[in-house]
């Protein structure tokens, strides 16, 4: 039994919570602490309702960890923690690099672990985890990772964690990769491995990987026999990860790698390609801007087409919960129009089953993506 304060909710507000849901609200809220806190969430009852964390400045003022009275501690965290991992044992068996804890989705609320190898790259997104960092890495530790590395994000204005130099190796599948974990996401993208391996099936002879990060498309196309790959994106260290990945994997084709913004790129770049990828990063991370994200998305898409080879692959993705699937295709659909190409839809890409989506969490599902085809 704990002795957390509580956090008393007015009358009905509580639902959510016992349907599942681990957001709560503060409009939800009646009476709570004045401060950042670990909290047992009450029904205007008196009911309990579960355990979470409380952060007053936040819109999403509670994260739910647990609907029983429990201690977040050491213990509690070792035993989460130890069955994610045995959940993704069971589906990538063999596996050493992939998502352990994906937040929300796995009850952790503002967590994110990835694993790579013997290490872990940790992504604190809230408050209520920064609070809880302790029993969090104590449990890693009984866990057996060797190396732990953290980094914040600006998703409830953070302060930014000193970062440990480090360039970690380990393998995905049959391919080494490295990391640096203090960038972008934990260092790494998991959520692409399986459309890395689906979009490296194509066996296309030349590849344009517009946003490219370290190349991780690149690396897998260059595996199956892709002669010419062309990698653009802004960061040069993680460009140059990606000439130290090819070296250690003894992979041949020609490489370039152009550290510019893409849509400079596109407007001076006058080949054509058997295959193009575009991943760009987030255009809306709020709902009321997604009329302009979809804009952007409509202008990199047509570009993005111009420098298709008739009857090539083209794929695209977006890693925004607020842009679904549809958005993506009228999208799509008035690139179509305005270039006057026209492509088949191959395959509906997503995030792997290390990134689960759960029924009462479809906040969850972020990443979306296409693999098309041209129609002559």
């Amino acid at each position: 039994m704990n002795n957390y304060p509580e956090v008393v909710l007015h009358e009905g507000r509580e639902e959510s919570a016992l349907f599942g849901h681990p957001w709560i609200f503060s409009k939800a809220i009646k009476k709570a602490p004045l401060s950042c806190s670990i909290i047992n969430i009450i029904s205007h009852k008196g009911d309990f309702v579960g355990v979470g964390s409380y952060n007053p400045a936040q819109t999403i003022a509670i994260r739910l960890f647990d609907k029983k009275k429990v201690t977040l501690d050491e213990e509690w965290f070792f035993k989460r923690l130890k069955s994610l991992i045995a959940y993704r044992e069971i589906l990538l068996p063999n596996a050493t690099t992939y998502r352990l804890c994906f937040g929300e989705s796995d009850g952790i609320p503002g967590l994110v672990i990835d694993r790579y190898g013997e290490s872990v790259s940790l992504q604190i997104n809230t408050q209520g985890i920064n609070l809880l960092i302790e029993p969090i890495r104590k449990a890693l530790k009984h866990l057996s990772f060797t190396e732990i590395f953290e980094k914040t994000s600006d998703q409830e204005n953070l302060k930014a964690l000193p970062q440990k130099e480090a360039l970690l190796w380990c393998k995905e599948k049959d391919l080494y990769i490295a990391l640096r974990p203090g960038s972008q996401k934990t260092g790494w993208f998991c959520d692409q491995r399986e459309n890395r391996e689906i979009l490296a099936g194509l066996n296309a002879k030349t590849v344009l990987n517009l946003f490219s990060f370290s190349g991780g498309f690149s690396l897998a196309c260059l595996k199956k026999g892709s002669q010419l790959i062309v990698n653009v994106d802004r960061d040069i260290e993680s460009l140059k990860l990606f000439d130290l990945m090819k070296k250690k994997n003894n992979l041949e084709g020609i490489h370039e790698n152009h550290t510019e913004d893409c849509w400079d790129f596109l407007k001076k770049e006058l080949r054509l390609f058997d295959l193009v990828i575009c991943d760009p990063p987030a255009f809306v991370k709020q709902r009321e801007k997604k009329t302009a994200a979809l804009k952007g998305y409509k202008d990199i898409f047509i570009s993005s087409i111009k420098r298709v080879q008739p009857a090539g692959f083209l794929a695209v993705f977006s890693c925004s919960y607020y842009m679904s699937l549809d958005d993506l295709e009228f999208a799509l659909r008035q690139a179509y129009q305005i270039t006057g190409r026209f492509f088949q839809t191959v395959e509906i890409l997503q995030q792997p089953l290390d990134h689960p989506v759960p029924a009462y969490f479809p906040e969850g599902r972020y990443l979306k993506g296409f693999l098309l085809k041209e129609l002559l």
